[in-house]
């Protein structure tokens, strides 16, 4: 999966109220980031931080739903002089008789299609408005075809405001339905399902042998009534958007292999690139200061690793060797700790909590909250599970080992070289050692990566350049 977690939808969120934190800059002309989870915040920020350098734009952050980090990333925007705007409650925004009419079926236990109508109305409203006020030029997303993206879109179009999507990932079909298969919201035998399935046939796929549902059927029915359905339900980032700006031709590639129109399409690099570009650049200075600010030995190589998310959900996966995320978490740093004369430094995900995971320490790893994209320049061996950041690791030259502890069998990564999966405990750790204890075959690793890497991204320092001139022609400033 070139992906950076688990992405899976909600109800339509409550559209914010509330006033941006602060005054907008003058001059400038502001560019609404829509956020609904996490991963979604820590993917734009590069992007945000890019415009507010920039001489034309100010970024503002739309929090379009409540999610667990949220105040931590709304004190990042405060840090960062960004401004923001939500979330809060959209029942003001809610009103006639289709809400009450939902209202009332909702109180008796029928979910209804016209709750999701109501609410997707009320979000086009609020957007509606907040574009107007703060004189919005351009929306950045992070994805298409999740939550209720397809509603912010149609917002800005009926505003004469364009779209653009800068993901950090890509997913298949198949990731979709492994995600959502044991999800009894998302299979056909619910009697909503199996109306909508009937209805509009293309939401509907078939997966280990059972029928899925993209969405649930009363949110199917609503995105459809409103003309707001994608047009390839299964395929991420179908949808309406102007532009999809993508990080390398690996992607693109991959992108038009699922059927995304080839003319929405744009290879500019993304802002993380041009942070890896410095890292790079300043490699022993910057590994020097990682090392003495976590308090390790100089004199070691460096392995990095990105610590997966808990995709066990309290329900564990059949697939999978562990029931437990903490018993996942305890097998996957013990076997780290395991090499000697590396230095093992470890990235949480942006949905963990770092105050609950910090016995992670425990096995002499040390985590850094720097972001990803500014650790893995600096690292001599990358260890992951089917992660976005792969990607980052092969434009960077980096070796991977991609351990596949849920054992999903994506195969983004299966042709290169120097990505090594595995999926069994006994050869994670067999190959874990082996990469360790061979200076050469790391060197040999770390060659071929190079090879393949710019395919992957073009690490010249001007993704930002690119991705400006990008919104200065879909803003008609070009």
């Amino acid at each position: 999966m070139i992906s950076s977690g688990s992405d899976a939808p909600v109800g339509s969120s409550a559209a914010s109220s509330s006033r941006p934190s602060s005054p907008k800059a003058g001059g400038k002309r502001a560019v609404l980031l829509v956020v609904h989870t996490n991963t979604y915040f820590v993917n734009l920020l590069p992007t945000a931080r890019l415009l507010k350098r920039s001489r034309a734009y100010e970024p503002l952050f739309f929090f379009a739903s409540v999610y667990p980090t949220l105040e931590r990333d709304r004190e990042i925007c405060k840090r960062d002089e960004i401004r923001f705007v939500g979330p809060d409650s959209a029942e003001g925004n809610r009103a006639g008789l289709v809400h009450l009419v939902a209202r009332r079926l909702a109180a008796r236990g029928w979910r209804t299609p016209l709750e999701h109508v109501d609410a997707l109305r009320a979000t086009k409203a609020r957007i509606r408005r907040l574009v107007a006020d703060e004189g919005v030029v351009l929306m950045i997303f992070p994805s298409d075809n999740r939550y209720d993206i397809a509603a912010y879109i149609r917002a800005g179009h009926e505003a004469g405001v364009s779209s653009v999507v800068v993901p950090a990932f890509m997913a298949a079909k198949r990731e979709w339905a492994e995600a959502m298969s044991g999800n009894p919201d998302y299979q056909a035998q619910r009697w909503p399902n199996r109306l909508a399935v009937a209805l509009h046939p293309r939401w509907g796929h078939e997966h280990g042998g059972t029928t899925l549902v993209a969405l649930p059927g009363e949110q199917l029915l609503a995105r459809e009534w409103l003309g707001l359905a994608p047009p390839q339900p299964w395929t991420l980032h179908s949808g309406f958007a102007d532009a999809i700006a993508l990080e390398s031709l690996a992607v693109r590639a991959y992108c038009v292999r699922e059927g995304l129109p080839p003319e929405q399409l744009v290879v500019t690099g993304s802002a993380d690139h041009d942070l890896m570009s410095e890292a790079l650049a300043d490699l022993p200075r910057r590994r020097a200061e990682l090392l003495e600010r976590l308090g390790l030995p100089p004199g070691r190589r460096l392995l990095v690793t990105a610590l997966p998310p808990d995709q066990l959900y309290g329900v564990g996966r059949k697939e999978c060797d562990f029931q437990v995320y903490a018993d996942l978490v305890e097998f996957w740093m013990r076997s780290l700790a395991r090499p000697s004369g590396f230095n093992v430094v470890v990235s949480l995900h942006p949905s963990v909590v770092r105050e609950d995971w910090i016995q992670v320490e425990r096995w002499g790893a040390k985590i850094a909250d720097d972001k990803i994209s500014m650790l893995i320049p600096l690292c001599d061996l990358f260890v992951a599970s089917i992660s976005a950041t792969i990607q980052w690791a092969v434009a960077c030259g980096k070796p991977v080992l991609n351990y596949d502890v849920y054992r999903y069998r994506y195969p983004d990564y299966a042709h290169l070289e120097a990505v090594i999966a595995t999926e069994e405990q006994t050869e994670f750790v067999a190959t874990l050692d082996r990469l360790t204890s061979d200076d050469r075959l790391l060197e040999e690793m770390a060659f071929i990566q190079r090879r393949d890497a710019p395919a992957w991204g073009v690490l010249d320092g001007r993704a930002g350049d690119r991705l400006l001139c990008l919104f200065d022609r879909l803003t008609g400033a070009a």
